[in-house]
């Protein structure tokens, strides 16, 4: 028995390919399929089955692509609302694979159709080894139940219940999620991508609430928002997604194209965060391509009604660019016009600027206490005192626009610098104009 993992960075995804000498099968695949065809290659293996432990919602998955290529038969919660053909999964299933058996654990809690993957070694012994448990429990955390509209609270107590079943597994089983931290779809996870049943007991605080009542509040209580492409990706999930290869792949531009364009489509500008507050095209929003996480961000804030129009001084591979969008269901036209810094200064265009302040300029607009500070990190990281001190998360700025005074000209500040900018141009996007950016963030003044 050998686990293989493949780590998406930009969704912080899990996905795994379970190998029982010349078979395997694959658990919830990527959109991006090559690399599991590439293991199998690699190590003459077959791809006997794909596994859904739920209908992900934060990313197009790979299951129906994967599927077409290896003929491999797809496996999920036998009330699933998919629109294919799948080998339903409840309590009273099991198969083999070569050695390895397979039991499945119905697990709702995230959404109504979790299922868990409870896999035994019988070459080694009668007793489970692993379970792969999806979104429903995570190393430190446990999904999320708010993505069903008008039955999380049943979710929530669903979840209390499931807990309860994988907890009736031997402490030395190994967990495998679907999610490490940078995910939307929990509040905490650790950076760990494996535990055990045995360590979670212990130390994933939220498990050890003992009443169905208090556990439910605390589950729903204080969760991230929840982007806009997560209801987009869970529909495209329960569909024949297109194949990756049928659709148009990232086409290079020069300038001319780039002002055809400009005006009707998304401009996201990919440069280093440091070029953008210097100049950039109005209404555009900055996304560093080698710091930020690009298919969170894009899934977030863009939808797939109009072509995007990317800006580099890099040359990027136009693959790797391509699937940042396509992860999260952004399947239109994409252009791409580089080193666009040197190209937008040979053609005169007009640029807008944003103020980025250093430390020692910082400190002294704080003595007139004539500026707010947007504070765009997670609650309660760094609560400051000062009169206009507001902490916004960045992925809430929209739904709290109010609260930033329109005649307070605002710092805004992460930690480092990076996102700050991001937010920036999406305050701007959002009509807010009198803004600063602290350029090195408040770790450089703490």
């Amino acid at each position: 028995m050998f686990i293989q993992f493949f780590y998406t960075e930009s969704i912080a995804h899990l996905s795994y390919m379970l190998i029982a000498n010349d078979k395997s099968i694959v658990i919830d695949p990527k959109r991006d399929i090559q690399e599991y065809l590439d293991e199998a290659e690699k190590r003459n293996l077959e791809i006997s089955g794909i596994f859904l432990t739920h209908p992900h919602a934060d990313f197009v998955a790979g299951h129906i692509e994967l599927s077409k290529e290896t003929g491999a038969p797809i496996y999920a919660h036998k009330d699933a609302p998919f629109k294919f053909d799948f080998i339903p999964v409840d309590d009273d299933f099991t198969m083999t694979l070569n050695h390895l058996k397979i039991d499945g654990m119905t697990t709702p809690g995230h959404s109504p159709f979790d299922v868990s993957y409870v896999v035994t070694d019988t070459s080694r012994g009668e007793a489970p080894v692993s379970v792969f448990t999806g979104d429903t429990l995570f190393v430190n955390d446990i999904g999320r139940p708010d993505l069903f509209p008008g039955i999380q609270d049943q979710l929530a107590e669903q979840m209390f219940y499931s807990l309860q079943k994988l907890f009736k597994l031997p402490d030395f089983v190994e967990i495998y999620p679907a999610h490490a931290a940078g995910t939307l779809c929990g509040k905490k996870l650790a950076e760990k991508r494996s535990s055990t049943i045995g360590y979670e007991r212990l130390y994933n605080e939220i498990t050890k609430i003992e009443n169905v009542k208090d556990f439910s509040a605390a589950l729903l209580d204080d969760l991230p928002v929840i982007p806009r492409h997560f209801k987009r990706c869970a529909q495209i999930n329960t569909e024949n997604i297109a194949p990756l290869k049928s659709l148009k792949p990232v086409k290079k531009i020069d300038f001319d194209t780039f002002k055809q364009l400009e005006n009707q489509a998304y401009i996201i500008d990919l440069r280093a965060y440091d070029r953008w507050p210097k100049g950039h095209i109005p209404n555009s929003y900055a996304f560093d391509f080698n710091h930020l996480p690009i298919s969170q961000y894009a899934g977030w804030l863009l939808n797939p009604d109009k072509p995007i129009l990317a800006l580099t001084d890099d040359s990027l591979n136009l693959d790797t660019l391509s699937i940042q969008f396509k992860r999260v269901g952004l399947d239109q036209d994409i252009y791409l016009l580089e080193n666009a810094t040197e190209t937008l200064s040979q053609n005169k265009t007009r640029l807008n600027t944003v103020p980025a302040i250093l430390k020692e300029d910082f400190l002294e607009l704080l003595k007139t206490k004539n500026i707010g500070l947007l504070d765009i990190r997670k609650e309660g990281q760094n609560d400051l005192e000062y009169e206009h001190y507001i902490n916004i998360p960045l992925m809430s700025l929209e739904e709290n626009l109010h609260q930033i005074d329109d005649a307070v000209p605002y710092v805004v500040f992460c930690d480092y610098g990076i996102s700050s900018v991001a937010a920036a141009s999406i305050l701007q996007l959002l009509g807010k104009n009198n803004i600063r950016i602290l350029a090195e963030g408040i770790q450089s003044v703490l």
